[in-house]
């Protein structure tokens, strides 16, 4: 975080962090304080679609503007991210065991080699509306950062995007559970995706393979958290709320789709 404050990113800048549980009981870290509120920070259907109107674009460029900065702001010597995933993905379906994932998982890894080579960038990996602080239509702040890595920026798009189209995207249900609202928040991923692309042109067959790789981690993540808890998966226990069998019947549609592989995984018991 201090490394990217320092290339001009928008990020809170980090003061000091402390990783022994004592103090307060976990680890804990203090930041700079950054104007404004969450992006998608409302109560009403009304209220979303203002945000809606003036919020995406801000919201598109400040994402594709983390993917043109230099990748040794961080610093990474482990394998491919790629790699790291796929090999992730196969240990939760072992471990669960999540046997129905098994043809989606070969459809992804037989196709990895054509699209592994690329330009690395910088990737948030959970680049969503209630994690970009706006004052206005100004980014004041990214925040959480525990996801940060290396890859291909397609990944981080695609991440983006199926979280927009398979969850609420508040800190409520309301574009989950409202029609409306439901519908908006589909908008949200289309016209995300739309405005990127004319900022930071997306290779189509690229970004269609890490929607797939997005869609079958975040399946196999929520399933073991369904299963074995969200402790199992580096969550919070608070972290099932989100892990609806809406949700997991969206994901598990998504692989299907844009694998062609019969996924009838929806909830796993």
């Amino acid at each position: 975080m201090r490394r990217l404050k320092d290339a001009g990113y928008p990020v809170p800048r980090p003061y000091l962090f402390e990783s022994d549980h004592e103090p307060l009981g976990r680890p804990f870290m203090i930041m700079e304080h950054v104007k404004g509120r969450p992006l998608f920070a409302f109560d009403t259907v009304p209220k979303a679609l203002a945000v809606f109107v003036k919020g995406f674009i801000p919201f598109a460029r400040v994402h594709a503007a983390l993917h043109l900065i230099n990748t040794q702001v961080v610093s990474d010597e482990s394998s491919p991210l790629i790699d790291r995933m796929l090999t992730t993905i196969a240990e939760r379906i072992e471990q669960v065991p999540l046997h129905p994932l098994k043809p989606a998982l070969e459809w992804v890894t037989s196709n990895a080699a054509r699209f592994r080579s690329g330009p690395d960038s910088v990737l948030h990996l959970d680049y969503l509306p209630r994690n970009v602080m706006v004052e206005g239509v100004h980014v004041t702040g990214v925040l959480d950062w525990m996801g940060v890595d290396v890859g291909d920026r397609h990944l981080d798009v695609a991440t983006t995007a199926l979280i927009l189209r398979t969850s609420a995207t508040g800190q409520h249900g309301l574009l989950r559970d409202h029609a409306f609202g439901n519908a908006l928040r589909i908008l949200c991923a289309a016209t995300y995706v739309t405005f990127y692309h004319s900022l930071f042109r997306l290779d189509l067959d690229r970004f269609r393979y890490y929607q797939t790789v997005a869609a079958l981690d975040r399946l196999s993540m929520f399933s073991l958290m369904r299963m074995r808890g969200p402790e199992s998966a580096g969550f919070r226990p608070r972290a099932t709320a989100e892990v609806t069998p809406a949700v997991l019947h969206a994901l598990s549609r998504r692989v299907t789709r844009l694998t062609g592989v019969p996924v009838p995984l929806s909830e796993p018991v």
